[in-house]
């Protein structure tokens, strides 16, 4: 009994077929920036901290000490002035501020940033710390001195990236983890 016929031809455009079934419901989004879909505006920022979480609005972060970044944004071809909140600033708030006792455990750790659109980036946990690298890592709430438009209420910027690549539009989460 023959239970499947598949010949090569077949083989060969089923993950043509999966690939395009994966695309279509992209199709009618409208894209903004550099090739990224229109996002959810973020409302919230979730920051983990090995594991223990604290959610926080723009409001609450508009309130925390505020940071000044001005950086050249190589996808719009324009300078740009940020203001926000350091990351190390509520890493501290969150018990993970730079010190003797945390600086091993801080250089064994990374944290995760993501936005609503869940693309994500990387940072190695001394990156935003400024006892230990040049560059601010922040989470802007404003830009040029209004509100951040398309990029949601949340962004995150880096003063030592060269390009923009690292900075995540609508963030919506920080997460810290250490590596053992």
């Amino acid at each position: 009994m023959k239970l499947f016929s598949f010949s090569v031809s077949h083989v060969a455009v089923l993950p043509c077929l999966l690939l395009l079934a994966s695309v279509l419901p992209m199709a009618g989004q409208e894209m903004a920036g550099m090739g990224h879909a229109r996002a959810e505006r973020s409302t919230m920022l979730t920051l983990t901290v090995n594991g223990a979480s604290t959610q926080l609005t723009p409001r609450e972060l508009a309130s925390m000490p505020q940071t000044t970044l001005k950086v050249h944004n190589e996808h719009s071809n324009r300078d740009e002035t940020y203001t926000g909140v350091a990351v190390a600033d509520l890493l501290a708030r969150a018990g993970m501020a730079l010190s003797k006792e945390t600086q091993t455990r801080l250089l064994h750790s990374y944290l995760r940033a993501q936005g609503t659109d869940f693309y994500f980036v990387l940072y190695s946990a001394a990156e935003v710390m400024p006892g230990l690298r040049d560059g601010s890592v922040i989470v802007a709430t404003r830009m040029n001195g209004q509100d951040l438009g398309d990029d949601g209420s949340l962004k995150l910027v880096s003063s030592g990236d060269k390009k923009p690549a690292r900075w995540v539009r609508n963030l919506t989460s920080l997460t810290l983890a250490t590596l053992n």
